[in-house]
């Protein structure tokens, strides 16, 4: 009996030890540089996206209606869009991707897809699907078709529409919801462009799916077993449970993720109102062992809504009273 127990204490102790190795896997990256401001009269002020093309760094200023395009030193060489509805103007700078030298960004509050060159000139637009939800990552194929969240869709939470916005199919499955609120917290998908395939976040899951660009399911992996994700899943569960007027006001999963050398960059939600805990922390997912290899932590209890990586930088927007443009480097 005695023999039995000591077996027990030892396993318990090897797991909580592993346990903690695993938790304090977490490396705080050494940030290099922080920009408040581009220019006299450029604040940042709501980063929604950003992506690298070449030696320039684009973003899109959601609150301020505009693209704004930096080099590699991160100095302002332009600014382009307004508010507005018509051609080339913002009801809230969305999600963007470069495409044959030609920048497309979404017009959330519209539903619209701006076209512009890499000089910032307008070329054309068209109207989105009224299902997709503009709020969510997109991507673009070889073909110039794209593929987009579609919360509403009542089949599909995903589908493919042609350059000029015409749907052509639906596809994936939702993840099973009691009702609409749940519905939008645990299914919005961001999607990302791997190869020749669609690579989907789901907001609300641990569970990243793949699909052919026909839309057929090809595999999925699952991030369950890292503590970061397991904590907060057992908190989105907690939350969920209450009623609706005594939730946290956010308890999704992933907020947002790049791709970059074969490596899926995914920006964590790890708030519980405890001290150090936020928007703070990206897992990096090796994508040929679909295994998180690290985990990095930004500042601590920093809020930060968008990234990307490029060689041995991660560039990160941090949000909050005092905005800015934060460089951390890479080891």
């Amino acid at each position: 009996m005695k023999n039995k127990i000591f077996k027990l204490l030892f396993i318990t102790m090897l797991l909580m030890i592993s346990c903690d190795k695993q938790d304090n896997s977490i490396k705080k990256l050494e940030k290099i540089k922080s920009i408040t401001k581009l220019s006299e009269d450029t604040f940042l002020i709501k980063i929604r996206d950003m992506q690298m093309a070449g030696n320039y760094l684009y973003l899109s200023d959601y609150e301020a209606n505009r693209i704004l395009i930096l080099d590699s030193n991160f100095n302002l060489i332009r600014s382009f869009g307004r508010l507005g509805s018509g051609p080339g103007e913002f009801r809230g700078a969305g999600y963007l991707q470069m495409y044959n030298d030609s920048i497309y960004v979404v017009s959330v509050g519209v539903k619209r897809m701006n076209i512009y060159n890499t000089e910032g000139e307008f070329k054309r637009s068209f109207p989105l699907d009224p299902t997709v939800w503009a709020s969510s990552k997109f991507v673009i194929d070889q073909f110039e078709n794209f593929y987009f969240s579609s919360l509403t869709n009542k089949n599909f939470p995903m589908i493919k529409c042609d350059n000029n916005g015409i749907l052509i199919k639906g596809f994936g499955k939702w993840i099973p919801y009691k009702n609409t609120q749940e519905k939008l917290a645990i299914n919005e998908m961001d999607l990302f462009l791997y190869g020749n395939k669609i690579l989907v976040i789901t907001h609300g899951s641990p569970v990243i799916n793949i699909y052919s660009l026909d839309g057929r399911y090809i595999e999925s992996f699952s991030l369950e077993s890292n503590l970061f994700v397991q904590r907060r899943l057992r908190f989105a569960k907690k939350e969920i449970s209450k009623l609706t007027t005594k939730r946290a006001i956010t308890y999704e999963l992933f907020w947002y993720g790049s791709i970059f050398n074969n490596k899926l960059y995914l920006l964590l939600v790890d708030f519980d109102k405890s001290p150090g805990t936020g928007q703070n922390k990206i897992l990096v997912v090796d994508l040929n062992s679909k295994k998180i290899i690290k985990t990095f932590l930004l500042d601590s209890g920093g809020w930060y809504d968008s990234f990307t990586v490029a060689g041995n930088k991660l560039i990160a927007f941090k949000s909050g009273k005092y905005s800015e443009l934060q460089i951390f480097i890479i080891n």
